[in-house]
């Protein structure tokens, strides 16, 4: 796992403000429950934080979503729980921040990961 602070900063800042955006119009055109939306982030690592930032403050502003952040290098479980994800989703590689919107399939997650972020299996 890596920080993106490797990746050029423009590049992020229009991965995240593209992510953040979508997530605004999908809720903003439907009537939709709350959405989990899921950061894996990382101590230290400055996109990890303005992702954080900026999502909380989303959260604040409309209410449309519930941000469940999930640390990692803290809990091998978040650890274990990160990896799957990356599988279940085909990414070919991982990088935090890593934002999840909706759904993560709990039936093939570490037990222990679900329950440390209120999925129960």
């Amino acid at each position: 796992m890596r920080c993106l602070a490797a990746v050029r900063p423009r590049r992020v800042v229009i991965v995240l403000l593209a992510t953040m955006l979508g997530l605004l119009a999908q809720m903003a055109l439907s009537e939709v429950p709350k959405r989990n939306v899921y950061v894996f982030w990382q101590e230290g690592c400055p996109h990890c934080a303005r992702a954080m930032d900026g999502l909380a403050r989303t959260e604040v502003e409309t209410g449309d979503f519930r941000l469940a952040p999930i640390e990692l290098g803290m809990s091998k479980d978040n650890d274990a729980l990160f990896h799957e994800v990356i599988r279940q989703m085909g990414a070919d590689c991982a990088a935090v921040p890593l934002v999840v919107v909706g759904l993560i399939i709990p039936s093939a997650l570490p037990a222990a990961a679900c329950r440390s972020i209120g999925i129960v299996n």
